[in-house]
């Protein structure tokens, strides 16, 4: 994990892209070429 901003983190693993909202992150995946293949949104409890 890296962080790139202040709620927003990438994974190097798996080309995936995390922003940080109060008790929701959306996550976005991208392909080779750096387009967004998949967006998904994960709710937890801080």
């Amino acid at each position: 994990m890296g962080k790139i901003g202040n709620n927003l983190y990438f994974c190097r693993d798996c080309n995936c892209e995390i922003k940080i909202k109060k008790c929701t992150a959306v996550v976005s995946m991208y392909d080779a070429e750096g387009c967004v293949t998949k967006r998904f949104k994960v709710c937890y409890n801080a």
